[in-house]
């Protein structure tokens, strides 16, 4: 079983992601479609948004994808820095910590070489394929875009959170 959590800002979505996450046998990919900010690329193209998702719910995450995250980004273009400078810093790696089972195993002191475990397609796809459950948390992401991997998956439930937006503002 496949979760998605969808949500508008500021609705509470990365705390519901830590406790469906924190239940036994979840595996949690959080925001993997920053992806496509990182490596300055629009969102926005519904096929290939599609097929990047398909792969995290195949638990086929391409090499590419963990490279960007472990690699020290300097990114050029300011408002790409502004927009993901919390995904930049190379020591935050924000986006795989999150993981907490899987982070546990790549931030092991004790054993050599496994600090770039989490930054190996081969051994993070492994691993996501040892879980039943699977929560995936997004941003970014159309509505249609989404109808056609609902369409394709049929062991996905999704979560869609939203604010009254009194509370946003006020949380800003």
């Amino acid at each position: 079983m496949v979760d998605y959590i969808v949500r508008v800002h500021r609705s509470g979505s990365s705390f519901l992601g830590e406790i469906l996450a924190s239940l036994p046998g979840s595996f949690y990919s959080f925001e993997p479609l920053a992806y496509f900010d990182l490596i300055n690329k629009d969102a926005t193209n519904q096929m290939e948004v599609k097929h990047f998702l398909d792969n995290v719910l195949k638990c086929q995450v391409e090499e590419d994808f963990f490279q960007v995250l472990q690699e020290n980004v300097s990114v050029k273009t300011e408002s790409i820095v502004a927009a993901s400078s919390k995904f930049l810093q190379p020591s935050n790696h924000h986006l795989v910590r999150r993981n907490e089972r899987l982070w546990v195993v790549c931030s092991d002191r004790h054993q050599v070489g496994n600090e770039n475990l989490c930054f190996s397609s081969d051994f993070v796809n492994a691993a996501c394929k040892f879980f039943p459950v699977h929560v995936v948390k997004l941003n970014r992401v159309e509505v249609a875009t989404l109808g056609n991997v609902l369409e394709e998956h049929f062991n996905v439930k999704l979560v869609v959170l939203v604010r009254d937006p009194r509370g946003v503002m006020v949380s800003r």
